[in-house]
């Protein structure tokens, strides 16, 4: 089982370097797989021009790297736990 990582979320560029809370880690790839197939079935569905399921993959793709940036954006301060995550010298 993973190890839970404690402390407080916080949001901001100085969290990228954080742990990300498992919450975000998930949003994102709900997003992810759901927008995926999306852009697999737009794709594959021959009543949908091309162009237009071209721009709407284009979108969903922009969205992906939108979310996925959004989520790294959140982490877990961890200043006042002792988390093995930070101590670089451990053999994990």
């Amino acid at each position: 089982m993973a190890e839970q990582t404690q402390g407080e979320v916080t949001f901001g560029l100085k969290s990228i370097a954080r742990p990300t809370p498992n919450w975000a880690k998930w949003a994102f790839r709900i997003f992810f797989y759901i927008s995926s197939l999306t852009a697999f079935i737009i794709l594959s569905d021959g009543d949908i021009p091309q162009a237009l399921a071209i721009k709407i993959t284009k979108y969903l793709t922009i969205a992906n790297m939108a979310i996925h940036g959004l989520s790294k954006m959140f982490g877990i301060d961890v200043k006042d736990y002792d988390q093995p995550y930070f101590n670089k010298s451990s053999k994990h």
